[in-house]
């Protein structure tokens, strides 16, 4: 087993434990439609720009590490929605079935595990 870039693949981990490298250009194909033999999936993400939508992951909760920079997290729940820094070093978990985008402040990348089952985006 050799080390491999988060930046470069993906990995999509099971529900039976394995974790698969996933080639970038298949990310969104796998991500929307969520095979059965995937549970999570783990990149990292680098931070230039705003993101250009809202996303929703509406099965599962979604892991974001900060690893680099600073941004302004929105998050909306269908009742509220709560803006909140978000500084390198943190974690947000985001709940199933809440809608969220960034506001980058500062470039960096971030660490993402995400239920990606069902995922959607909706304009800004």
């Amino acid at each position: 087993m050799s080390p491999i870039d988060l930046g470069a693949v993906f990995l999509a981990l099971s529900r039976d434990g394995r974790a698969d490298q996933l080639e970038g250009a298949h990310f969104g194909e796998r991500l929307g439609r969520a095979p059965a033999d995937m549970a999570y999936l783990v990149g990292v993400h680098p931070l230039t720009a705003d993101w250009p939508h809202w996303e929703m992951h509406p099965k599962g909760a979604e892991i974001l590490v900060l690893q680099e920079g600073r941004l302004e997290m929105s998050l909306d729940d269908g009742k509220t929605v709560k803006v909140t820094p978000f500084l390198a070093g943190q974690t947000l978990v985001v709940p199933p079935g809440v809608w969220h985008r960034a506001r980058v402040l500062e470039p960096g990348r971030m660490l993402g595990i995400t239920y990606g089952e069902g995922t959607t985006h909706r304009p800004v």
